[in-house]
């Protein structure tokens, strides 16, 4: 039986201190860990809930299974940090750096506040994100694949090159977004908000865009027919061949996805 030991913030800094880096399962919840360096710290199956970790260092660290519920991390950097199954419900992650994190199965992100956070080539595989707040997250070249994105906001978010395959995106807002070249095969589209954003290249294979709002859409490069077709032009959106000028602005990239 696993016995979960509560800490104190100097406890924390003085077992820094001494080189000890293993805190997994210990109660750290609504305690002050603001600028903290926990680098390569392992803090899994940790309680958080609560905790202040804003501007903390969390580099390579192990969250996987800790509870975050409720936790500020405004502005912590979590670059290749591990969160599998961590808990994350109305976490507070807004300026974050989370490249490279390791974010899949993770159990409830559900209303967190990620916005302007930076989960560049982040594995988000499966997470459930419902009504997360994305608004200007960078999220370029992140896996995503089949994740719950549902009713969650990420205007003007970066997500160039990501893979959305699977996902529920379901009233998920992608206002003025950069999806260029994402994959969204076989995602759920249902009253997905697309209004002027960027889908050049987007692959788009096996969804049905019969309730997507494509106002203004940007949709060079996609082939797009029948029925689908008329709903794009109807809602003005951007079709056709890439202009030679936007070619030239536009990220990497070999490969041109179809709606097939």
């Amino acid at each position: 039986m696993e016995i979960m030991v509560t800490l104190t913030r100097d406890d924390i800094i003085r077992q820094l201190a001494d080189g000890q880096i293993n805190l997994s399962g210990a109660d750290l919840s609504t305690l002050d860990l603001t600028a903290l360096d926990l680098t390569a710290v392992t803090l899994s199956g940790a309680i958080l809930a609560g905790a202040n970790l804003s501007g903390a260092t969390l580099v390579g660290t192990d969250l996987s299974g800790a509870d975050l519920t409720g936790a500020n991390l405004t502005g912590a950097d979590l670059t290749g940090a591990t969160l599998r199954g961590a808990r994350l419900r109305k976490s507070i992650l807004s300026g974050a750096v989370l490249i490279g994190a390791k974010l899949d199965d993770t159990n409830d992100q559900t209303h967190a506040d990620l916005t302007g956070a930076d989960l560049s080539y982040a594995n988000l595989m499966g997470a459930h994100m419902r009504g997360t707040d994305l608004t200007s997250a960078t999220a370029q070249g992140a896996i995503l694949t089949g994740a719950c994105l549902n009713q969650a906001n990420l205007t003007k978010a970066v997500l160039s090159g990501s893979d959305l395959s699977g996902a529920d995106l379901s009233y998920a807002k992608f206002i003025k977004a950069d999806l260029q070249e994402a994959d969204l095969s076989n995602a759920n589209l249902a009253w997905t908000d697309f209004t002027g954003a960027d889908l050049t290249g987007a692959l788009l294979k096996g969804v049905d865009l019969i309730y997507t709002i494509l106002t203004g859409a940007v949709m060079y490069d996609i082939k797009l027919k029948g029925d689908d077709l008329v709903r794009a032009q109807k809602a003005g959106a951007q079709l056709g061949r890439i202009p030679s000028d936007k070619a030239k602005r536009s990220p990497t990239s070999h490969r041109r996805w179809k709606l097939w």
